[in-house]
């Protein structure tokens, strides 16, 4: 049940984002882009897998209505392994690799 309770925030805050869409011109093509940190494998996949198809359908959803401002949402997903060393790595790496991402959420143990 923890999972649902870390899943509801995130989904408000992209619902609540993607509702100043209908208003607002586009003001950029470029894509908001998100860090989704989710142990996918290993022991604590049972818990976060669920919460990113959570964030996954919140994204979605919003982007059907025309996204944030105008400009869609983008997951960047990263999977920790259930291993704190290797989720570490892997942040740092994506944060390097995509340095567009704007806010980093997750993690649902």
């Amino acid at each position: 049940m923890k999972h649902r309770f870390l899943t509801i925030p995130i989904a408000t805050i992209v619902f609540a984002l993607g509702a100043t869409s209908y208003s607002a011109p586009a003001r950029d093509e470029h894509p908001v882009v998100l860090g989704a940190v989710y142990n996918t494998t290993g022991r604590q996949a049972v818990f976060d897998k669920p919460s990113l198809d959570g964030a996954r359908l919140a994204v979605a959803e919003v982007n059907a209505r025309g996204g944030v401002l105008g400009r869609q949402v983008e997951l960047v997903e990263i999977d920790g392994e259930s291993d704190p060393a290797i989720l570490a790595k892997k942040t740092e790496e994506a944060l390097r690799a995509n340095p567009s991402i704007v806010a980093l959420f997750g993690l649902s143990d």
